[in-house]
């Protein structure tokens, strides 16, 4: 269970992002695209599981002090320092060799690798200055977004970057915010930079911008795909209550928390699956 803990691997689902562009192509289920999309998955999930060992392992202090960090594995001392620089080899490894093996486009690996050394950046440098490392976060979720669509070389919507782009501001902010509130600047030294007025204001103005975007993208897309407008709106005003009721502070324990989002995910899956395919 340490070792599940160590990985990170309940916040895996943010990488089914990379399943946005050949899902929304309509060609996921041609061939063997659905193998390689998640032998691509697991490549790109084991290094993200390598970027929160090294980020642990550089707040290993600073966890140690912070009530619920603390009880991380290499903050509370259950995986070793050393342990945990072996387990980010291995990682390194296993997800290079099942990308090779996988024939695994060469560009896409260099997005991956990409996304590994951004974060190291951002561990070592960039997660202190304000705003700034809101900015890698919003990167992140970009380049999940490009390296599922080179893996088939899908050229994707400008709207759909807008979208993500919105969406990805969104989370971040309401993460930021609810931190704020429930640690003080304790939990990360970038949030005495902040203001949580601020933040209230961009957190709405970002959610009415990410519901316009998928709007305006579902149109010129498919028009069918209005059908889910709906339930990405009833979904995202669900998560906005969670967020103001100052509960969670981190997205994906909103997500994995509320079932009726989970209801709503299934819900937006099976009804852009039928218009597409």
């Amino acid at each position: 269970m340490k070792y599940l803990n160590l990985l990170r691997v309940k916040h895996y689902i943010k990488n089914l992002i990379i399943f946005a562009p050949i899902f929304f192509n309509g060609s996921l289920f041609i061939g063997n695209n659905i193998y390689k999309m998640i032998i691509s998955y697991i490549c790109f999930s084991l290094i993200t599981s390598v970027v929160y060992i090294i980020n642990d392992i550089h707040d290993k202090d600073s966890d140690s002090k912070h009530f619920r960090k603390r009880n991380r594995p290499i903050a509370s001392n259950q995986v070793s320092i050393r342990c945990g620089y072996l387990i980010c080899f291995l990682l390194l490894l296993i997800s290079s060799l099942l990308a090779i093996l996988s024939k695994i486009p060469c560009n896409s690996l260099v997005i991956m690798y990409s996304y590994l050394i951004i974060n190291i950046l951002y561990t070592y440098l960039l997660k202190n200055i304000p705003y700034v490392e809101i900015l890698v976060i919003i990167l992140n979720f970009i380049i999940r977004i490009i390296y599922g669509a080179s893996i088939f070389n899908i050229r994707i919507s400008l709207l759909l970057y807008i979208t993500v782009i919105c969406l990805s501001l969104y989370l971040i902010l309401g993460k930021r915010r609810n931190e704020i509130i429930k640690n003080g600047i304790s939990a990360r030294k970038v949030l005495k930079y902040y203001d949580n007025q601020v933040f209230n204001i961009l957190i709405i103005v970002s959610l009415i911008l990410t519901i316009v975007s998928y709007l305006v993208w579902t149109i010129l897309t498919n028009y069918l795909l209005i059908l889910s407008i709906p339930i990405v709106i009833f979904a995202l005003i669900r998560y906005n209550r969670n967020i103001f009721k100052n509960i969670y502070d981190d997205p994906t324990e909103i997500i994995t928390s509320d079932y009726l989002i989970i209801v709503l995910s299934i819900i937006w899956i099976l009804i852009n699956s039928l218009m597409l395919y």
